[in-house]
């Protein structure tokens, strides 16, 4: 069936993500597993914003194995996704940035969405 190969593979995407949320939530994990989760998170947006999203991931290699807090980067892309470029025409760029910074690791999710009025902040 035509477009049954996209929506398998969506399912796939979805079930990884949610195995994961399950297991991961309560413990540290290697930052490589985390990426991997955020991988199938983006692949389930893109299918709803298609060309309209673009996820760049930069990503120090030699930090794969550090250990994060698991499901501390999805919160943050999807909030980047949502609030940022779901309202916008234009295409949306999130980007994840992962560095050592002396001895501490630097984690950075910017998008170039529509952003907020610092004014309807209370």
């Amino acid at each position: 069936i035509d477009g049954s190969e996209r929506v398998a593979n969506l399912v796939w995407n979805l079930s990884d993500l949610l195995r994961y949320t399950l297991r991961k939530t309560e413990q540290l994990i290697p930052l490589k597993e985390e990426l991997e989760m955020i991988n199938n998170y983006v692949a389930i947006q893109t299918a709803r914003f298609g060309e309209r999203l673009n996820v760049l991931i930069d990503v120090d290699s030699c930090l794969l194995d550090v250990p994060i807090p698991g499901l501390l980067l999805q919160p943050l892309v999807e909030n980047s996704i949502i609030h940022g470029l779901e309202s916008s025409k234009n295409k949306g760029i999130v980007k994840i940035r992962v560095v050592r910074q002396n001895q501490d690791i630097q984690v950075e999710i910017s998008d170039n969405g529509v952003g907020f009025n610092p004014e309807a902040v209370n």
